[in-house]
């Protein structure tokens, strides 16, 4: 090979390694993407398989949205289908947001349940009405009532867990003050709030001619949204 040659090779190797770096990589990309799909795809036939009194339904949906595997499902052109995931929730399963909400409920006292002691766990799957029940009882009380609740051998039912809560603590009511009845209630109305602003469409939003109340106190929603500002960064920095 002619000196001539030997450089001419040398000057393109690095080129030829360079494409096929890239190759790799966009196979790379195209294998995951792929992958998701599949995953989607498989989560997806399990909810439609499963009734909703199957605690894995609410499970599947969950990996879905902290996964944003809805994501991965395209249009005919290619596109993404969904904007957000209660629109991707309600096309696909018939789920509004206030039936998710209680579904990721359901979730949070299943994950809450499945840390405690292996002689909490039920031996059959409760429905998820069961473990929203758990979840609704404030933390503090939740383990005093589960082991009272194994203790007494009850059936697997969310009136069952109430009623336990019920023995030990007395009605919400009864052991509530206004005070922290209205707390709960003015709570729960600010998780709906936050729930509507986080599937808010920015870009549909700055397009929209809205008719704002001249009653709305502007100093108050100033200092609403400062305090609601430090929760969430505080929440974001705890993870």
């Amino acid at each position: 090979m002619s000196e001539k040659s030997k450089k001419t090779q040398k000057k393109n190797a690095p080129v030829d390694e360079k494409s096929t770096a890239i190759a790799k990589k966009k196979k790379t990309v195209e294998v995951d993407i792929v992958a998701e799909q599949k995953k989607l795809a498989g989560l997806k036939a399990e909810i439609h398989k499963l009734s909703d009194d199957f605690i894995q339904v609410v499970v599947d949906l969950h990996i879905i949205k902290k996964e944003e595997l809805w994501k991965y499902e395209f249009d005919n052109d290619g596109h993404q289908k969904y904007e957000i995931f209660e629109d991707f929730m309600d096309a696909e399963f018939g789920f509004k947001r206030a039936y998710f909400s209680r579904l990721n409920a359901a979730y949070m006292g299943y994950t809450w349940l499945k840390k405690q002691d292996k002689q909490l766990q039920p031996e059959s799957s409760p429905r998820p009405l069961f473990y929203e029940t758990l979840y609704r009882i404030p933390k503090d009380k939740r383990l005093a009532v589960m082991q009272k609740f194994v203790e007494d051998k009850q059936p697997l039912t969310a009136a069952a867990l109430t009623h336990t809560q019920e023995t030990i603590f007395g009605s919400q009511d009864q052991s509530a003050t206004p005070e922290e009845i209205g707390k709960r209630k003015l709570k729960k109305t600010i998780e709906i709030i936050l729930g509507i602003l986080n599937g808010i469409n920015l870009e549909n939003l700055k397009n929209l001619s809205l008719d704002v109340p001249s009653s709305l106190d502007e100093d108050k929603i100033k200092s609403v949204i400062e305090y609601l500002n430090s929760k969430i960064g505080k929440a974001k920095k705890s993870k």
